[in-house]
């Protein structure tokens, strides 16, 4: 999974990427990530959704949806992800022009906000598994297809971290440390 340091010209970056890196998809299932959903009767219901992000051009920025930031490159890849035991996963049979197609759409959608409840088809807000599939879908590979038996609350029609994991797509490459 060697990729070359050469980043084309875009309208977001025309620089060198100067780690290999880039592109990789990042997910935690730590229980950090769980979100408390709302229902009837004003009961709750902790989900435990994840988290997803994607490797940046520059050496350990993660691009990613959040709800304290929106959607921005961040110089969290040691300083946060390595602490919520991270899998770093890449995308089997992806070119190097594959992998920088889905950096830029990813990057492109920096600054726009954060949404939990949006659709698939609106680019206007993101959350964090919705950004990577829609990164690697603009690439030409599907990586939240997988059928899987976690729950999802009603409300979110969409893609979770753990579809991502589980998808036939991606393959775990390595532990963020």
């Amino acid at each position: 999974m060697k990729k070359d340091s050469l980043v084309p010209n875009s309208v977001n970056y025309t620089a060198r990427a100067d780690w290999t890196n880039y592109g990789d998809i990042l997910i935690s299932m730590d229980k950090t990530f769980s979100w408390r959903w709302p229902k009837t009767g004003g009961v709750y219901v902790e989900w435990n959704h994840g988290h997803a992000g994607i490797a940046d051009f520059t050496t350990n920025y993660v691009i990613e949806a959040h709800p304290d930031f929106g959607v921005a490159s961040k110089n969290r890849y040691k300083s946060f992800w390595a602490k919520y035991n991270t899998d770093e996963l890449y995308v089997g049979g992806a070119t190097q022009a594959k992998y920088k197609t889905a950096v830029n759409y990813a990057r492109q959608q920096i600054g726009k906000p954060y949404a939990i409840k949006t659709t698939l088809s609106s680019t206007n807000a993101w959350y964090c598994s919705k950004l990577v599939y829609k990164a690697w879908l603009a690439a030409g590979y599907n990586v939240g297809n997988a059928k899987t038996s976690f729950p999802i609350p009603s409300g979110i029609v969409g893609v979770t971290p753990y579809q991502i994991l589980w998808d036939d797509n991606v393959f775990f490459y390595q532990k963020v440390k």
